[in-house]
């Protein structure tokens, strides 16, 4: 029992170095990266040129700003036109549709109007020669003795 006790405090000990270990690498780095930073702001702060470029920024903002709000207010003045065209161009729309329904009735009209008229004589043709045929069979049928089906005598 003394040795898992032992082992147990050991890995505990070891855990509690390397997070203190880690905890002052952060630390130095941080401390390291704050020390840039605020060298590189009291450079900024000093400099010049930056206080010239300070107020040229902030007059092209300001245009950026009256420039948006400008192209906005047109936009927004657009925006009847705009509704105005998406109307018209939805009843043209449905102005083509309705005719070119129409032409597609009109085309099935003229198609089933030429099917029943060439069909037709092929119908009642086919039919007579039918009729015509069942004729022939039975004239046949009652010169071979009143059967249509005897065989022919010798």
């Amino acid at each position: 029992m003394e040795a898992r006790l032992v082992i147990f405090v050991g890995f505990v000990a070891l855990a509690l170095i390397i997070n203190t270990a880690l905890i002052f690498a952060m630390y130095k780095a941080l401390a390291a990266l704050s020390a840039k930073i605020e060298e590189t702001t009291r450079k900024f702060e000093a400099s010049a040129e930056v206080k010239e470029w300070i107020p040229k920024m902030l007059t092209a903002s300001e245009s950026a700003v009256k420039a948006t709000q400008s192209l906005k207010d047109q936009i927004a003045g657009l925006e009847p036109t705009i509704e105005r065209i998406q109307t018209s161009y939805a009843k043209s729309l449905e102005k083509t549709d309705v005719r070119f329904d129409l032409a597609c009735r009109a085309v099935n009209f003229m198609v089933d109007t030429a099917d029943r008229y060439i069909t037709w004589p092929i119908r009642h043709v086919g039919s007579a020669a039918a009729g015509l045929k069942g004729v022939i069979s039975f004239i046949r049928g009652s010169e071979n003795g009143g059967n249509a089906r005897s065989r022919p005598r010798r």
